[in-house]
């Protein structure tokens, strides 16, 4: 049986100042929850081990996280919740987050207002959230064969051969970050970027990042 929480303080991880006044604007009256908002990864990971959080939230499109750690941050505090959110579903990301265990919900921004209610609920007894826009792509993909469309170009269905540290470059990579970038995100080496990359390109059997940007928004 699930265990009840009490969720009462939000740590929100988000560098967008729309984004943060969309989120907050209402939740804290209405819901009773406290709201820290931060924009620097290092000040949320020494406030996630702090352990005054029962709920964080993240911006997926802030600017220079390293994604994987953070969440390895919050299962060392307790397996705190996670919830994603973004202004609008990006399903290989979220499909990876989710299905590993590494984020305990989803929610669309435009529809965080009421999304984000119904997910706290879900949080409170111990379960996990996923908007209805992306559980129906799940039940597609699920639904969906194994074998890539015919004349398919790319095969997003290969991105689960990536391990954790390749899906992390994978995902900075298409979102146009530079090596520098990502070697500083990650803590690593410029010329590791460069291997990974080429690691990366091999397992999803591509040849150029314009090809990695298509597989990035191509249909389940």
């Amino acid at each position: 049986m699930a265990t009840e929480r009490n969720i009462l303080h939000c740590l929100l991880i988000n560098d967008e100042v729309d984004f943060g006044n969309i989120f907050s604007k209402g939740l804290s009256e209405e819901l009773n929850i406290k709201i820290t908002e931060v924009n620097d990864y290092t000040e949320a990971k020494q406030l996630i081990l702090q352990k005054k959080f029962s709920l964080i939230v993240l911006n997926l499109n802030s600017a220079e996280l390293n994604i994987l750690n953070l969440c390895h941050e919050c299962k060392e505090a307790g397996d705190l919740p996670l919830l994603l959110v973004l202004p609008s579903v990006e399903y290989l990301f979220i499909k990876r987050y989710l299905l590993r265990g590494n984020a305990w919900g989803f929610c669309i921004l435009n529809e965080t207002k009421n999304e984000i209610k119904d997910a706290i609920q879900y949080f409170k007894k111990g379960k996990r959230y996923i908007s209805r826009e992306m559980m129906e792509l799940l039940v597609e993909d699920i639904l969906s064969s194994n074998e890539p469309k015919h004349g398919a170009e790319v095969d997003p269905k290969r991105v689960e051969l990536l391990d954790e540290k390749e899906f992390e470059i994978f995902t900075h990579l298409s979102r146009n970050r530079k090596d520098d970038t990502i070697a500083r995100i990650l803590e690593i080496h410029p010329s590791a970027v460069g291997l990974y990359r080429d690691r990366i390109f091999e397992k999803l059997r591509i040849k150029e990042m314009n090809t990695l940007k298509r597989l990035v928004s191509a249909e389940i």
